[in-house]
């Protein structure tokens, strides 16, 4: 998530940082092996199944982190996204910025 998204998010940049505070004072060790695949990788990221277990992580490579992240956006967004389109299918909105009145090239 971008700095630009985090501004929408404050309690999760907070979290966030706080826990990046914590490795940085190695209050919290981060390991060297993900705990997905075994696979030991020079970078393994904290995953935050749930953000109101602020320190409760799943240490993935970034592969694995990559693969977690496209497992929740097929199971809440693209659902969510279709329940949109199917509600407004209706309504046949065009987004074309195309203008009606414009001359076609031939």
């Amino acid at each position: 998530m971008t700095i630009e998204k985090l501004k929408f998010y404050p309690e999760i940049y907070r979290i966030r940082a706080r826990f990046n505070w914590e490795i940085k004072n190695g209050r919290i060790k981060r390991p060297k092996i993900c705990s997905k695949c075994g696979k030991s990788a020079k970078n393994i990221d904290g995953h935050h199944p749930n953000y109101n277990e602020e320190f409760k992580v799943i240490w993935l490579c970034r592969s694995c982190h990559f693969k977690e992240h496209g497992k929740l956006k097929n199971k809440i967004i693209l659902p969510l996204r279709e329940k949109i389109r199917n509600r407004y299918a209706h309504q046949r909105i065009s987004l074309s910025v195309e203008s009606q009145d414009a001359p076609q090239a031939t």
